[in-house]
């Protein structure tokens, strides 16, 4: 199985059309940030959050504490951060992860380097 570290977004975009299913190939990471989000949700009684919570006790779902990288760009939310520093930290090269800036949507590259700055590692790109 693949290893895929997950933000919030994704999780509610696939639980709308009901597909969270999709993500049963793959070893899914969340970061506590995520999680902590998610249950945000899930105390407003948001029926996507409900789905969602159901999905993050599947035996394919792994929650992790992550330290997040203090210099990231402003920009990103929480459990934005929590997931590019994790994939920064461990090496994993695939996350699912969306966020919109004034520049328009962004797909982020994280990888671990010996640069002194981690700004170096993360190449942002406009899809």
């Amino acid at each position: 199985m693949t290893d895929v570290i997950t933000d919030t977004s994704p999780l509610i975009f696939l639980s709308k059309i009901k597909r969270l299913d999709l993500l049963s190939c793959y070893k899914i990471i969340v970061p506590r940030q995520v999680e902590e989000e998610i249950l945000k949700g899930y105390k407003k009684h948001h029926k996507d959050a409900s789905l969602i919570m159901k999905f993050l006790k599947s035996p394919n779902v792994t929650k992790v504490d992550v330290n997040t990288i203090d210099t990231l760009p402003t920009y990103f939310g929480k459990g934005e951060q929590a997931v590019i520093s994790y994939a920064v930290d461990i090496g994993i090269k695939d996350v699912l992860i969306d966020e919109e800036t004034p520049k328009g949507f962004k797909k982020v590259r994280a990888t671990k380097t010996n640069k002194k700055n981690i700004n170096d590692d993360i190449k942002i790109e406009k899809l």
